[in-house]
């Protein structure tokens, strides 16, 4: 059976999560009195052991405490975070930067780090990007313009998303658009044939629509000539 690139990738992803997992957890600095504690006791004082429970860090703590190791046990623990969330989930590079920065990787780790992982593939806005129009487009019937702000949003930059959201051409944004008259249709089918125009034209048009594309798309859901002419007309 062959076997597909990002398939490959994937495999390569969970390898190597696998295998932080197998590898022994880097031992606390000996000065650790300014550490927070991990344990906590029910109604007793001393060492873990019975009656002791884990205690959540806080983001805080976390971050203080990664901080808190040397350049080489933090690009250790970084690479499994980074890791972890690239496991089944795309991410794009400012999303795995805004992580390790959370977590207090130093500024010099995270970027070394995540070069790497970008020059192996493993970091691909451009794929994300793809995968990203094409997925919301898809589910929820978005337009381009709306598209390109979420992409924005995630840290992919401009000429890239101008790139993705080129594979989307006109037909396929108003078939998209259709696509949501046709389920939002039944839900105003009771009222007057203005008022469904008003609500059908107004949904789209926060899925990103121009005004000429939402009339278009409600007029061929709606089918008629008659009713078509009546679409016009409501925003003359």
């Amino acid at each position: 059976m062959s076997i597909t690139l990002a398939q490959l990738r994937q495999q390569l992803v969970q390898l190597e999560v696998h295998q932080q997992r197998r590898e022994p957890a880097p031992t606390a600095p000996a000065s650790s009195a300014a550490q927070p504690a991990t344990y906590q006791s029910a109604g007793q004082e001393g060492e873990a052991g019975n009656g002791k429970r884990p205690v959540r860090l806080t983001a805080g703590q976390r971050a203080a405490l990664m901080a808190s190791k040397s350049a080489e046990q933090q690009e250790q623990a970084a690479r499994a975070l980074v890791l972890r969330a690239l496991t089944g989930t795309p991410r794009t590079r400012l999303q795995l930067e805004q992580l390790l920065s959370q977590r207090g990787v130093s500024e010099q780790v995270s970027r070394g780090l995540l070069d790497r992982f970008t020059q192996v593939g493993l970091i691909d806005d451009a794929r994300f990007a793809h995968t990203w129009v094409s997925s919301r487009m898809a589910s929820k019937g978005l337009a381009r313009p709306v598209l390109a702000r979420e992409l924005a949003d995630q840290g992919v930059d401009a000429a890239t998303a101008e790139a993705a959201l080129h594979q989307c051409d006109a037909v396929d944004e108003l078939e998209a658009a259709r696509q949501l008259v046709r389920r939002r249709l039944p839900s105003c089918a009771t009222k007057p044939r203005e008022v469904q125009i008003r609500r059908l034209v107004a949904h789209l048009q926060r899925k990103g629509y121009g005004l000429a594309d939402s009339l278009q798309a409600v007029n061929e859901v709606l089918g008629e000539a008659g009713e078509a002419r009546e679409a016009h007309d409501v925003y003359d």
